[in-house]
């Protein structure tokens, strides 16, 4: 099994042991080495290009060196791909921050799409609104007279106007055959390439993982990163998730999950504890690096609760509860 297959087997994600070895092992290997010469700096440390903070050298020699044979498009790229996201959009309601998917370990989706008016409503808004009028909570529309029908047909008229969100939803009923349609993975790919040319993160993301499984579409390593790339630059966690495990790289590895933790992802933090943990120089993340991701991941949370919210989380598990109470009855 190579590099690749051991990647996409998932087992050093899985192993604790190995994966605690693998970290101690890519810092070890990732320190002191000439991006230009390629040699290995024994004592001291080597200097950092002031660009992409990635790059290091022996000396200015070096870096001249390596500018001038590929580094500087490189280095525009790293500072695009390592720069900060845009903010993350927020409901249209309560005009909170949408919540972190992660955090929320029982399978509750804490927002939604409406196909009525296109827009995504937090499951607080519809929890407080939607069960007492029955309607929309935004536009306050009526579900559509005859189901799934109405639902499709609001889903083309949303996707022929541009609704990137329209065309990720349908993806979705395609890959489940859901509203009575049948499971086609070609006009799934079709739809999220139309979102992913309308700038949806979550669609460039998914068209990389097809790449990248090589079930929906051929695999192909090098476009799957690329995809992934280009859906993390937009503020996709899972993207960035993706680009850590990939990298061989340290430095850049910790750099994707520091990003996605400070957006709220409680597996890009517990990453990046492993490595301050495993790192006993602290050269790979400072403290002062640590304590920021630390602050920014409890910001990110605290910003999007709300006690409605936690109203909808509660009953949601309340309604888990006396399903599965109901289920072992039937036995």
């Amino acid at each position: 099994m190579d590099g690749d297959d051991l990647l996409r087997s998932g087992k050093m994600d899985g192993d604790p042991a190995m994966r605690r070895q693998l970290t101690v092992a890519i810092l070890s290997a990732a320190r002191n080495w000439c991006s230009a010469c390629g040699k290995r700096k024994e004592t001291g440390t080597l200097k950092k290009c002031s660009g992409c903070l990635d790059a290091k050298y022996c000396d200015a020699t070096c870096q001249k060196k390596h500018w001038s044979t590929g580094h500087k498009r490189e280095c525009r790229h790293l500072q695009a791909l390592f720069r900060d996201p845009p903010a993350k959009e927020d409901c249209p309601i309560c005009l909170l921050p949408y919540p972190p998917a992660e955090p929320q370990s029982s399978g509750i989706i804490m927002w939604s799409y409406h196909s009525c008016c296109g827009k995504i409503i937090c499951q607080g808004c519809i929890h407080q609104i939607a069960e007492v009028q029955g309607t929309c909570p935004f536009c306050r529309a009526p579900p559509p007279p005859k189901m799934p029908e109405g639902e499709i047909e609001r889903m083309e008229k949303r996707i022929a106007l541009g609704d990137s969100m329209a065309c990720m939803t349908m993806a979705s009923t395609y890959v489940r055959g859901d509203l009575g349609l049948p499971k086609d993975k070609a006009k799934a790919v079709e739809l999220y390439q139309k979102a992913s040319e309308l700038g949806n993160s979550d669609a460039i993301y998914n068209l990389a993982l097809g790449y990248f499984k090589g079930e929906s579409l051929p695999m192909d390593l090098e476009k799957a990163k690329m995809l992934y790339q280009r859906s993390a630059m937009l503020g996709n966690d899972e993207a960035r998730l993706q680009l850590a495990s990939m990298e061989f790289d340290a430095h850049r590895s910790v750099r994707h999950y520091m990003i996605a933790a400070r957006s709220g992802s409680r597996r890009a933090l517990a990453n990046v504890k492993e490595f301050y943990v495993a790192d006993s120089r602290k050269d790979t993340i400072t403290k002062e690096d640590f304590e920021r991701v630390l602050r920014d991941y409890q910001k990110c949370l605290d910003d999007a609760k709300s006690d409605a919210r936690d109203a909808a989380y509660n009953a949601f598990l309340k309604n888990e509860a006396r399903s599965e109470w109901y289920q072992e009855l039937l036995k």
